[in-house]
């Protein structure tokens, strides 16, 4: 048996898998665990399958497996509908992005057109499924030697020609005999709740199929990159005052973040007129918001960015980096805002609790003291 007809059957199995496993665990809402625990398995098939097919994936799209368990996992933390939509939306991401450079391929030199169109075509081969497997990757002379194939195909355009005359006759039949219709629409009657486990088993499969083919076994793919026109180039000068201006707001807030979280709930009750989880919840997501505009920016200035000289290169780096370093510093500030908003929550209570038990004695807060 030959590798790839080897590597089709395992993706085959593999798809097949995955897709009973997406039917226990994706089909409660909310998905909490579950999904982590499906992209996990994918991403342990697909590294499985390449180790199987005996090449070492060497391109940089391969570090964007991880990456996906770890959005993935951001579904299990937060329960919040933009979160999930977001945390979901960078799983496909980071996905198609192994898929497009996993087995060879560059991903930091890659410009905004090439993210996208890329990002489109491994969706598109994705849905391909198992067709490209079963019909051009798996020799199946290989899997069972003899001319029964010649005969499975006799078979199946026979099944084809007869189906539309079946539904015909069928109907007609059916309209002449209400009894041979009771007969008819028992045979066919089945549970829609098995027929929801077996589309969504069918669809998972067929998904995770086509994600595993075109990643292990698609054509390699050259550059999705669109030339930019030198109309729409921008010198350093005017990408470099795009992002200082960026880094002196970004700058800013981080100034005003520390003294709010040094300062704790009393300053922010005091000068923001809120509570300290109304305020955390509230930078919390319009701060993933943020996150998510400022990589596009990025990528789009890169893709403008007119390079006359070695020099302006390093800058836009230095501008660049400074841009994420200050990002990070505010997500940092928006996820310790969060955990101490949820700890002040969880441990009022017990504090309550605790002062009560101490002095069983002394007068309730609703009734005052007598």
């Amino acid at each position: 048996m030959g590798e790839r007809t080897r590597i089709g059957l395992a993706v085959l199995g593999a798809g097949l898998v995955l897709g009973g496993l997406g039917d226990v665990l994706l089909r409660a809402t909310p998905w909490g665990i579950n999904l982590p625990l499906w992209v996990g398995t994918l991403a342990v098939s697909a590294v499985s399958l390449s180790r199987l097919g005996g090449g070492r994936p060497v391109g940089e799209g391969r570090w964007m497996l991880p990456l996906a368990v770890l959005f993935a996992g951001g579904v299990a933390l937060r329960d919040s509908p933009v979160v999930v939509a977001l945390d979901v939306s960078m799983v496909v991401l980071a996905l198609a992005l192994v898929a497009l450079r996993g087995r060879s391929g560059a991903l930091r030199r890659a410009g905004v057109s090439e993210y996208v169109i890329g990002t489109v075509y491994a969706g598109a081969m994705t849905l391909a499924g198992m067709v490209p497997a079963a019909v051009r990757d798996v020799k199946w002379r290989e899997v069972a030697p003899g001319d029964w194939q010649g005969r499975a195909l006799a078979v199946a355009r026979g099944t084809l020609i007869a189906i539309p005359l079946l539904l015909v006759f069928g109907a007609l039949l059916v309209a002449a005999d209400a009894v041979f219709e009771d007969l008819v629409l028992g045979l066919f009657e089945v549970d829609s709740r098995l027929l929801g486990h077996f589309f969504l088993t069918l669809f998972v499969a067929w998904v995770s199929a086509g994600l595993l083919t075109f990643g292990l076994l698609g054509r390699e793919t050259g550059n999705f990159g669109l030339r930019r026109p030198d109309v729409l180039s921008l010198g350093i000068v005017e990408v470099g005052v795009v992002l200082g201006l960026l880094n002196v707001l970004f700058l800013a807030f981080v100034a005003v973040q520390a003294g709010y979280l040094f300062g704790g709930a009393g300053r922010v009750a005091a000068t923001a007129g809120l509570t300290y989880a109304e305020y955390a919840r509230r930078g919390f997501f319009e701060l993933v918001a943020v996150t998510a505009l400022v990589i596009p920016v990025l990528l789009l200035a890169d893709w403008l960015l007119r390079v006359e000289a070695p020099a302006h290169r390093r800058v836009f780096r230095a501008l660049s980096g400074a841009t994420v370093a200050l990002l990070a510093v505010i997500v940092g500030s928006a996820l310790h805002r969060m955990y101490l908003s949820t700890s002040r929550s969880s441990a009022s209570p017990s504090r309550a609790s605790a002062r009560r038990s101490l002095w069983p004695g002394s007068p309730s807060p609703c009734c005052g003291s007598r």
